[in-house]
């Protein structure tokens, strides 16, 4: 029988970069993929700058892959009155296609040496003192010292480990997002002539009275367009209606080619309320999604996913040279990726519901305020953590609030 040092459920960013570091060190690690590479993913594809600063592999590797470096951005309240126009002079994000994206992840983790195994999906979890177990759909079971979870919102690995730590297996209605979205070929004369050399990115929050936001991101030859919100409120609307009536303002707009059709959108679910309250046990870590990092704000979660699967391989380093497994040991997980940027995600789930219930306001405070709009694209993109930009942006709003509102100047 064959014990790995790690057996993780799920080859997405955050399982793919928790092998690629894990092997790294010389531990013997297995992924469990259901899916199969190249497979696709209901994302925008936005990635954070420090997705690419942060981590060399994906520096070296995203040259190699079809990807559209954005320079602009502009984000719109409902009412498309006032606009964010936000220009830096420097990379805003990057544009790629999950489909290339994340096969490219899993392939420098399978060139690191780890073990991939595509079609697999685990059907049940089972933790002792001598190890975890995933057991595959077909019988087969596989053993590892550490088992990590890292196959999305509902990861069994997850659901199993919320149980054992008396925690509710599912995640709560009102936590759960749900987006929709297209990736057409529009060609690179569409791109190039409707987004300019910036590559403009475009954000419409609440349009045509969807309560929540929705997005147009070019890539080299592709429009990436979709709508999002939480679940609770879309499976009460027409999603596919509200889709299209997105499309057709993007057409009005000449965002989008006039004869362009809404024909496979992809959805997903999301955890959009935080990381839940334990992300470890026995011999079992959970990473991106399935513990709950995505930012609430933006609805993007691949740059938390990638940390947090480089911090998993560094405890199941340590926890390995020490041969120590238990809960106790596996608690420096919790502790490391709370003390990077666990906090930033409580004050985004703060500012969350207050950017959408004054949307229309916190754009025009944007739209005039240029040190108000640094401050809020920084809560969107990381470069400064949110904790640290909490009690200056409420300073900010209450100064904009007496000059723009009360004064009206």
């Amino acid at each position: 029988m064959v014990t790995y040092d790690a057996v993780i459920c799920g080859a997405g960013p955050a399982g793919a970069t928790a092998a690629k570091f894990i092997a790294d060190a010389g531990l013997k690690v297995v992924v469990l993929e259901k899916g199969k590479f190249p497979r696709n993913k209901a994302c925008g594809g936005a990635l954070r700058t420090q997705v690419v600063s942060d981590f060399e592999h994906v520096r070296n590797g995203i040259t190699k892959i079809p990807h559209t470096v954005c320079y602009r951005a502009k984000m719109y309240p409902p009412s498309l009155e006032n606009c964010v126009d936000y220009n830096p002079g420097d990379i805003v994000m990057y544009n790629i296609r999950r489909i290339h994206f994340d096969a490219m992840l899993a392939d420098m983790a399978r060139d690191s040496g780890a073990e991939l195994r595509e079609g697999e999906e685990v059907h049940k979890v089972s933790v002792s003192s001598s190890g975890g177990v995933l057991q595959l759909k077909g019988g087969e079971e596989v053993f590892g010292k550490v088992i990590i979870g890292a196959g999305g919102m509902n990861d069994p690995v997850a659901k199993y480990m919320r149980r054992k730590e008396n925690l509710p297996e599912k995640w709560p209605k009102s936590d759960i997002g749900f987006v929709l979205m297209q990736e057409c070929d529009v060609g690179e004369d569409f791109i190039k002539d409707r987004y300019g050399e910036e590559k403009t990115s475009y954000f419409h929050l609440k349009p045509n009275s969807l309560y929540g936001y929705a997005w147009a991101f070019p890539k080299k030859d592709t429009l990436n367009m979709g709508i999002g919100a939480f679940w609770s409120y879309m499976k009460s609307i027409d999603i596919k209606g509200a889709f299209r009536g997105y499309l057709k303002m993007l057409k009005k707009e000449g965002l989008a080619p006039p004869n362009l059709k809404i024909d496979d959108p992809k959805g997903a679910q999301i955890p959009l309320r935080g990381a839940i309250k334990t992300t470890y046990s026995d011999r079992i870590l959970l990473l991106g999604d399935a513990a709950g990092f995505v930012s609430p704000i933006g609805g993007d979660g691949i740059y938390y996913a990638m940390s947090s699967g480089r911090i998993a391989a560094h405890v199941v380093k340590q926890s390995t040279s020490e041969d120590s497994y238990v809960k106790s040991t596996l608690s420096r997980y919790q502790d490391a990726w709370f003390s990077k940027w666990g906090r930033d995600l409580q004050v985004l789930c703060y500012f969350a519901d207050k950017v959408f219930d004054k949307t229309e306001q916190v754009i025009r405070y944007a739209a005039r305020d240029s040190i108000f709009r640094e401050m809020c694209v920084r809560l969107y993109d990381g470069k400064m953590p949110a904790r640290m930009l909490k009690g200056r942006i409420l300073r900010r709003v209450a100064r904009n609030y007496l000059l723009y509102d009360v004064l009206r100047i």
